[in-house]
């Protein structure tokens, strides 16, 4: 079945029967047209804001419309659509100055053959612009969520700090809100408390003058709520921006912030409100999703630690009221005030009080008779057992005391929790229990407290699982040691053994970590003062990770140290990135020194390769010092070679990018690399299938293969294999994550590997090192890997190396895809003939040798040479000739003004001035200055006499 592909197109023209004939065509070639026809400015408008198109199909020339004004009404409408004219007669003058205000293309309407492909083509590269487009975005999300994340993990261990420290409300929100400012960034910060029950309200605000923040202040005391509160409590949202203009314009507190966004975010836990934050961002991140999760993140740490404080105090209130509870009942008991029962076991019989009947909704009257069966209907079925097995010990005198929480059925339907206590008063001769007496309490406000302390529990430690992050303390009197649940587990120690003694601690870290983190207790334990600090830790399974570790001084009521408490996070996965990119810090560092001396070098050796390849000439190649020449001239090119390699490493050398096809390119050098590697080693090739084109100097490419295959020959040394392969590859976010130097996306693999030696981690740490090598002195620079490690860095690039010593290396480059189609290479024409000239050349270098030599070499190829040491003395040199030079030869780097602004003033008083420049600077030097850029001829230093004869003829034959 014939596959259709649906077409939106959109068809500018006035004429129903072309249209047909566009839409017929679109039909025939594969496409079911989607489409609407429109003839004016302002229909075709009303279409593109009504829908949008894949294609814009337009006539020139209409009766009311033209071609020209429907691009400028594309491009107003800011839409990326393709634009293609279709006329019955149209100028190639107009054409192209259709193509050049944005056409895709043109068509005649007599000769529609093209259109299906044209209309194809363009669609291919709008899909692909918008791919672009997509992966920009992408990129600029990802660095945005790294800046999210570490805001993240900084405010909330500092909040989980606070809460561990802080235990009253004042201070707890007054330092939240300087937290929030200077640890998380925000302009403002302010919060709003409430106590329900009493209706105090309380509130802290930081980034903000008292005097503008008094406004509020003013509408608290009057019992008024301000603006942001309201929002707040009406939305009944967790987080929201806020609009200052139409929300809260009459507040001083909007004065000003109109260089940020604004949030608010209700501060509840477990259904419980108690106020209200609100921020102002930097950046008008205040709309974004995750922006407003960080807020509510942030809300819920400080709305736990609100809470925790309630409980404290409902606790505390609580524990008071138990105090007083357990006094009163001693005089109860005097008086018959507590609930109180006596229980005749040989009569079976239960005598109860009236504040016992009370306890359960009763009256005495209506309780009686009572005896031991009607106790056990009124307890709850779950508790019966218990409560029978701790009375029969008691009766059976194994304990002295009976004591039992159960629950119990109150009149009204609920059931009661109570605590049941009792003792044996009278025991007959037989040794059997006659008589006991108890009391009854009720303990139901007491469980209800002790459920939420346990939910509460249960949610701090959710909330540092999800952290990393731990809590302990430290009994200074008893040496008692309490972790939180998460310390076990950063640990990898089993909770059900509890926390290792404190002396044991010293096992859990290294000898060097634990000495400066004891060092910090004992301070601590002897000043007061809180200690912080980054250690490394020992897992229970042997491995190694990195914490962060805080502490602090518990004192009692007068003030003396009595104990320790503190926070742990694990931060190895962080430690780890952070060493990665140090690494990749580093490596840029030694480049950047490798690329500062190629100016000097490259210099110098073009003085010396000039002055030899002059002395060659004039010697001949039968005299006695011919052969001392050419090998200083041997020489001189390996050296070249040499900076050439250390510029490849620091990612400066001047390279020219073609879209290849990686497996030709491989193909290519094949019968040369089996000849590097020689006989006794296996090359095997094993090509990957539906490989995208990369776009990459060739001879950056040579290099690569080249220098990984004689490294994988020496790690072999005799008779082995190397396998070659390529793959294509997407790697994404979760790879990316802990690699600094790589960005997600396509890439193409080259895999180079070998069944060698192998490698230690200590040699793998410095392989990309210039000179590092581990051949015998002489036997190499130690530049190959370091040349092909720049090489990948310089092409956005990727390099991952696996190997064991005795196992063999695996060498995997990552190169970024191109979308582009592969380049065909023309056929170079050489060995050409060393030509000169008569010509008039104008020579301008500051370095006298290399002006010196430049200026015989020229002469000894026949021009005539006018020098200049500074682009001074060429300016005047050009304004006293009446007929001007040939070529202008310029250095690019030079004092006062550099090699392109002397070419523009040449050019003013002579039009059309061809210009050769040289330079050893590296790439990036003269790219800053203009130079390096399409229609440019330009020489890197050092280059033969060859190079500059041909380059200067080609120039003047131009």
């Amino acid at each position: 079945m014939e596959v259709v592909e649906l077409l939106r197109v959109l068809i500018v023209e006035d004429s129903e029967d072309d249209t047909q004939l566009i839409l017929r065509e679109l039909r025939k070639g594969g496409f079911k047209p989607e489409w609407q026809r429109v003839e004016s400015a302002d229909t075709f408008r009303e279409a593109l804001q009504k829908q949008d198109w894949d294609i814009i199909l337009s006539d020139f020339r209409m009766p009311n419309f033209v071609g020209h004004t429907a691009l400028a009404v594309v491009k107003d409408e800011g839409k990326d659509i393709p634009f293609v004219v279709i006329s019955g007669s149209i100028g190639e003058e107009t054409a192209v100055e259709l193509m050049r205000d944005g056409a895709a293309d043109f068509l005649l309407k007599d000769s529609l053959k093209r259109l299906v492909p044209v209309v194809r083509r363009e669609l291919r590269e709008a899909a692909n612009r918008k791919q672009r487009f997509l992966a920009e975005k992408e990129a600029e999300a990802s660095q945005e969520r790294e800046a999210h994340l570490n805001a993240l993990l900084n405010s909330i261990r500092n909040i989980n700090k606070l809460i561990v420290r802080e235990k009253r409300r004042q201070p707890l929100i007054d330092e939240v809100c300087d937290l929030l400012v200077s640890s998380r960034g925000f302009l403002g910060a302010w919060i709003i408390l409430e106590d329900f029950e009493s209706g105090e309200r309380m509130h802290a605000h930081s980034g903000l003058s008292d005097e503008v923040f008094q406004f509020i202040v003013e509408k608290l005391k009057k019992g008024e709520e301000p603006e942001c509160y309201k929002i707040a409590k009406e939305d009944g949202v967790r987080a929201r921006a806020l609009d200052w203009e139409k929300e809260c314009k009459h507040c001083p507190l909007a004065v000003g912030r109109s260089e940020g966004g604004n949030m608010v975010v209700n501060l509840v836990h477990a259904d419980i409100p108690y106020g209200i934050l609100c921020v102002s961002t930097p950046m008008d991140h205040a709309h974004e999703d995750q922006e407003q999760m960080l807020l509510c993140e942030i809300a819920d740490d400080i709305a736990l630690a609100l809470h925790g404080i309630e409980i404290d105090k409902k606790k505390a209130r609580v524990e008071t009221e138990l105090r007083t509870e357990r006094k009163r009942m001693s005089q109860v008991i005097e008086g018959g005030g507590l609930g109180t029962w006596i229980w005749d076991i040989e009569a079976n019989t239960v005598s109860v009080n009236n504040r016992y009947a009370a306890l359960l909704g009763y009256t005495l009257e209506e309780l009686s008779p009572y005896n031991f069966e009607s106790w056990i209907r009124l307890l709850h079925p779950d508790d019966v057992s218990a409560a029978k097995a701790q009375l029969e010990k008691c009766l059976k005198g194994r304990i002295q005391n009976y004591e039992c929480e159960t629950r119990m059925h109150h009149k009204q339907g609920d059931w009661i929790w109570a605590l049941g206590s009792g003792r044996v008063m009278q025991w007959g001769r037989d040794g059997e229990p006659k008589t006991m007496f108890g009391t009854l309490l009720d303990i139901t406000k007491i469980k209800e407290v002790e459920e939420q302390l346990s939910v509460s529990e249960r949610e701090l430690q959710l909330a540092q699982k999800i952290a990393n992050t731990g809590n302990w303390s430290l009994d200074l009197a008893t040496s008692d040691v309490r972790w939180s649940s998460q310390l076990f587990h950063i640990f990898a120690l089993d909770p059900e053994d509890g926390p290792p003694p404190y002396p044991e601690h010293k096992k859990l870290f290294p000898p060097e970590s634990w000495d400066k983190l004891s060092a910090a207790i004992q301070h601590t334990q002897e000043t007061g003062i809180p200690y912080e600090m980054e250690v490394e830790f020992l897992r229970n399974d042997e491995s190694k990770g990195w914490m962060w570790v805080s502490g602090e001084a518990v004192k009692d009521e007068g003030h003396c140290i009595v104990g320790l408490r503190g926070v742990v996070q694990d931060i190895t996965q962080r430690r780890l990135m952070e060493a990665r990119m140090k690494e990749v810090q580093r490596m840029d560092a030694v480049g950047q020194l490798a690329g500062g001396v190629a100016h000097d070098f490259n210099n110098l050796l073009q003085g010396i390769m000039g002055y030899t390849d002059l002395c060659c000439e004039m010697v001949g190649t039968d005299h006695p010092v011919r052969e001392y020449l050419d090998i200083i001239l041997k020489e001189a090119h390996r050296s070249a070679g040499i900076v050439r390699q250390l510029l490849a490493f620091s990612r400066k050398q001047t390279i020219s990018p073609r879209v290849l096809d990686l497996n030709d390119v491989v193909e290519s050098m094949f019968k040369m690399l089996r000849r590097l590697i020689g006989e006794d080693i296996d090359l095997v090739w094993r090509p990957g299938k539906n490989l995208n084109a990369i776009e990459i100097d060739p001879g950056q490419m040579d290099q690569i293969l080249a220098n990984l295959c004689v490294n994988a020959r020496d790690a072999i040394g005799g008779v082995g294999s190397i396998t070659i392969e390529t793959a294509k590859i997407i790697l994404d976010s979760t790879y990316c994550a802990s690699r600094a130097d790589i960005m997600p996306g396509e890439f193409l693999v080259l895999g180079v590997t070998d069944d060698g030696c192998g490698m230690s981690e200590e040699t793998k740490s410095s392989i990309f090192d210039p000179f590092f090598t581990t051949k015998a002195e002489g036997e190499g620079t130690g530049l190959g890997l370091a040349t092909v490690y720049g090489i990948v860095k310089q092409n956005k690039g990727s390099i991952e190396v696996y190997s064991e010593p005795g196992e063999g290396s695996a060498f995997r480059i990552y190169l970024p895809c191109s979308q582009k189609s592969v380049e065909i290479e023309e056929e170079n024409d050489s060995g050409k003939m060393r030509v000169g000239g008569d010509e008039v050349i104008l020579l301008v270098e500051d370095e006298q040798s290399i002006r010196d030599v430049s200026t015989q070499i020229l002469k000894s190829l026949g021009y005539t040479v006018l020098t200049a040491d500074a682009p001074a003395e060429a300016l005047e040199i050009m304004a006293q000739r009446s007929s001007g030079v040939d070529l202008l030869i310029t250095d690019v780097v030079m004092p006062g003004m550099n090699g392109k602004q002397l070419a523009e003033e040449l050019s003013v008083k002579q039009p059309g001035l061809k210009v050769l420049f040289v330079s050893g600077y590296t790439a990036d030097v003269i790219a800053d200055r203009g130079v390096l850029h399409e229609g440019v001829t330009f020489l890197s230093k050092p280059f033969t006499v060859d190079e500059l004869a041909h380059t200067i003829r080609e120039i003047l034959n131009g």
